[in-house]
């Protein structure tokens, strides 16, 4: 009888061992199954920008070029309250280029020209009066409005029309130059615009390669 108790407490004790050895086994993967987290090596939340590498559709809108806006130069002449030389978008059209030089005057024919053509670089485009002569027919060209010939005016013989096609001259300095001619006569060179009131050196410094006499 002894005999058999010491192998039964022997065999307990191993069985007791056996039963911990797997109770602590289980135990460890319960505890790591409610935590997988912490098993795992954290990543970055922008994994991208981490790696040095981006969204492809990020880099496609950050290496885009805006194009380019080419720009024309026109000159508005005629029926409008601040004729000159104006820099405009290409494709802009007649109705911007009158906008920007003031608008129309009280004396221009508003329906004798076509406002929705499309500007042409390097022309000039002059806005008749209620009165004048129409002498340009309505098109989508840039012929349709007066491009008068590069030919230097004769401020002897031009007409008010003519006159005011050039730079700074509307209609109250055009009917000056005319009422000079008709007081003093012909002028004998150019340089006696200077003497026409409102017409001074600035002004005339912007006329003298377009005149003659």
């Amino acid at each position: 009888m002894p005999q058999l108790h010491k192998e039964q407490v022997i065999f307990g004790l191993i069985l007791g061992i056996l039963i911990s050895g797997i109770g602590i086994t289980w135990w460890n993967s319960y505890q790591k199954s409610l935590n997988p987290v912490a098993s795992l090596t954290a990543i970055p939340w922008n994994s991208t920008a981490a790696s040095g590498t981006s969204d492809p559709g990020t880099a496609a809108v950050s290496g885009a070029t805006t194009p380019e806006v080419r720009s024309i130069i026109v000159y508005i002449v005629g029926a409008v309250k601040s004729p000159g030389v104006y820099e405009l978008p290409e494709g802009s059209r007649l109705d911007t280029a009158v906008r920007m030089a003031g608008g129309f005057d009280a004396e221009a024919d508003r329906e004798a020209v076509n406002l929705a053509m499309v500007l042409q670089d390097g022309s000039r485009y002059r806005l008749p009066r209620t009165g004048e002569e129409a002498t340009e027919t309505e098109s989508d060209t840039a012929e349709s409005i007066d491009t008068r010939s590069s030919a230097k005016i004769n401020i002897n013989t031009a007409s008010k029309a003519t006159l005011e096609t050039l730079p700074q001259i509307g209609g109250v300095r055009a009917q000056a130059i005319i009422d000079y001619r008709a007081r003093n006569g012909p002028f004998l060179s150019i340089d006696d615009l200077k003497k026409v009131p409102g017409i001074g050196s600035g002004i005339f410094e912007q006329l003298r390669d377009l005149i003659t006499v």
